[in-house]
C-alpha cells in the first residue's frame, strides 16, 4: 500500500468517526417530545393562529418575530410531531451549509479536491459544537433548537451564498437584497443572534476589501453591505419590542446584589464557559486535528501551495491568529454579560452562539497553523505524527459521544412512550369535560436534559401550561397510580 492511498484511506476513517457521532445524535430525535413551556406555546398557537400570536408574543415577552412564525408555521403543519422532525431537519441543514461553505473556501484556498475537504471539516466542525455545548436541552427542545440553532444553521447557508456572489460580480443589488432580506429572517430568530452576526459581517467587509483579489472587492462591498443593513433592521425591531421591556422588567427581581453581583455572575459564567479543562481539552483537540487534516491534504498534492491566499495567510499567521482571538473572546463577553444583565443568571442555551463563534475561530486558527506547518512536515517522520494524532483524536472524541448517545437511547424510548401515555390519557380526559386530574410523575431517565427534577409536572409555571393544552383546570402530580395508569380523574 502506497502512502497516498495510505493516507486517503485514514482521512476517510476520521471523517467516519465524525459522521458516525453526528448520525447518533439523530437516533435520539424520534424520542423527543413537548416539554416545559412548549405547552403554552402550543395553545397560544391554537388559540391565537401562527400570525396572531407573533404579535401577542413581541407585545408581551419578545421582538423575536421569526423565532416565534417558524415555530408556529412548523406546528401547523406537523403538529406534536415537530418535536421529532425539526432537529433533523435544522442540524441536516447546518451540516449541509458547514460543508458547502468550508468547500467553497477550499476552492478560494486554491485546494483540489475542495468538495471533500469542506465534507471532511464541516462535519468535524458540527460535531464538536455539539459534542461540547453547555447543555443538551438545545439540541432537541423545540422552543430552544429554533432560537438559538436554526440562526446558526441559516447563517452557514447565506454565507456559503456570501462566497457564490461575489465570485459572480453581476446584479449585485439582487444579491445585496436577497442578503439583507436572509438577515432579516434570522435576526428575527434570536437577539443575542444579532451582535455574533453584526460583528463577523463588519469583520468580513474589513478584511475582505483588503485580503481579496481587486475583482471581487465591490461586489464584497455590496454584498456584504446588504447583510448588514438587513442585520441592523432586525436588530431594531427586535430590541425595540415592547416584549423585551416586559419581560426585563419579570425578570430582574432577583439582581438584588447591585452591579458587583452581577459582575460576579459574569466572571463565574466565563470560567465555566472558556476554562473548563473539559472545553480546553477539546479546543487543543480541535485545533490539532483541523491543522493535522490540512497538512495531509497538501501531502496528497490536494492542494496548492501558491495559491494567492494561503500565501496571505501562511505569512500573517500572527495576525490572523490575534484577530480571530479578540473577535472570539469579545463575543464571549457580550453572550455571557448580556443575559446576566437581564436575569440575574446567564442561560446556557445562549452560550451556544459563543460556542459556535469559538469554534468557527478555531477552526479557522487550525487552517492558518496548518497551512504554515505544511513545510516544517515535510519528512515522512513527522507527517506520520500528525497522522497518528489525527486519526488517534478522532476516534476518541467521536466514540466517547457514540457511546453516551446509545447509552441513553434506550432512557430516552422509556421516556417518550411514557409521555404518549399520559398525553392519550389526558386528551380523553378532557374530552369527557374533567375538570380535576391527578397525573402520574415520570420516572427520573432524563437528568443531563429535562434537568434535576423528576417531571416538567413539578414546575408550576409548566403545570400551568399542560392545564390550558388540556383544557383541564387543576392538574395534580402524584407519584404513581393504580394499575399503572398514566392519568384519572378525581372530580
Amino acid at each position: 500500500m502506497n502512502n497516498a492511498y495510505r493516507f486517503k484511506l485514514l482521512l476517510v476513517l476520521v471523517g467516519a468517526c465524525f459522521v458516525t457521532a453526528i448520525v447518533s445524535y439523530a437516533l435520539i430525535s424520534p424520542t423527543m417530545r413537548m416539554i416545559a413551556d412548549d405547552f403554552c406555546l402550543t395553545y397560544d398557537i391554537q388559540s391565537s393562529g401562527v400570525l396572531g400570536n407573533v404579535v401577542k408574543q413581541y407585545t408581551l415577552w419578545s421582538g423575536h418575530y421569526t423565532d416565534v412564525f417558524l415555530k408556529g408555521v412548523a406546528y401547523e403543519t406537523l403538529g406534536l410531531s415537530a418535536h421529532m422532525v425539526m432537529p433533523l431537519v435544522l442540524y441536516g441543514i447546518w451540516w449541509a451549509g458547514s460543508v458547502a461553505l468550508l468547500a467553497l473556501l477550499a476552492r478560494w484556498l486554491g485546494w483540489q479536491h475542495p468538495s471533500a475537504l469542506g465534507a471532511l471539516l464541516g462535519t468535524f466542525y458540527v460535531f464538536m459544537v455539539l459534542h461540547t455545548i453547555p447543555t443538551r436541552s438545545v439540541i432537541y427542545w423545540l422552543n430552544a433548537i429554533m432560537p438559538y440553532v436554526a440562526p446558526i444553521a441559516g447563517f452557514t447557508v447565506l454565507t456559503a451564498f456570501w462566497l457564490v456572489a461575489i465570485s459572480q460580480p453581476k446584479r449585485l443589488w439582487v444579491k445585496a437584497l436577497l442578503l439583507g432580506v436572509g438577515m432579516f429572517v434570522l435576526g428575527g430568530m434570536h437577539v443575542m443572534f444579532i451582535p455574533l452576526a453584526l460583528g463577523t459581517w463588519i469583520a468580513v467587509l474589513l478584511l475582505g476589501v483588503r485580503l481579496l483579489p481587486a475583482a471581487y472587492r465591490l461586489a464584497c462591498r455590496w454584498a456584504t453591505g446588504g447583510a448588514v443593513a438587513g442585520t441592523l433592521v432586525a436588530a431594531f425591531i427586535s430590541f425595540s419590542a415592547p416584549g423585551n421591556w416586559r419581560r426585563f422588567s419579570a425578570t430582574t427581581d432577583s439582581n438584588t446584589g447591585g452591579l458587583g453581583e452581577l459582575l460576579l455572575l459574569a466572571l463565574e459564567s466565563v470560567f465555566k464557559f472558556w476554562l473548563n479543562p473539559f472545553v480546553l481539552v477539546n479546543l487543543v483537540l480541535f485545533v490539532g486535528i483541523s491543522a493535522g487534516v490540512v497538512v495531509l491534504w497538501y501531502q496528497l498534492g490536494m492542494g496548492d501551495r501558491d495559491a494567492s491566499l494561503a500565501r496571505w495567510l501562511q505569512r500573517y499567521r500572527w495576525q490572523v491568529s490575534a484577530v480571530m482571538g479578540v473577535w472570539v473572546l469579545g463575543y464571549a463577553g457580550v453572550a455571557v454579560a448580556f443575559p446576566a444583565l437581564g436575569s440575574g443568571d446567564v442561560s446556557l442555551r445562549v452560550l451556544i452562539y459563543a460556542r459556535a463563534a469559538q469554534l468557527a475561530a478555531a477552526l479557522a486558527l487550525g487552517v492558518v497553523w496548518g497551512i504554515s506547518l505544511v513545510d516544517a512536515a515535510s519528512t515522512p517522520k513527522r507527517i506520520y505524527a500528525v497522522l497518528a494524532f489525527v486519526v488517534l483524536a478522532s476516534f476518541v472524541l467521536s466514540a466517547y459521544r457514540v457511546v453516551d448517545n446509545v447509552r441513553l437511547l434506550p432512557d430516552h424510548q422509556v421516556w417518550a412512550a411514557a409521555w404518549d401515555a399520559r398525553h392519550a390519557a389526558l386528551l380523553a380526559l378532557s374530552e369527557a369535560g374533567t375538570q380535576r386530574a391527578e397525573v402520574a410523575l415520570f420516572p427520573k431517565l432524563l437528568p443531563k436534559f429535562l434537568g434535576p427534577s423528576t417531571d416538567d409536572m413539578l414546575t408550576e409555571w409548566t403545570r400551568s401550561c399542560m392545564q390550558r393544552f388540556y383544557g383541564i383546570a387543576e392538574l395534580i402530580p402524584v407519584t404513581e397510580l393504580p394499575n399503572g395508569a398514566a392519568a384519572r380523574a378525581t372530580d
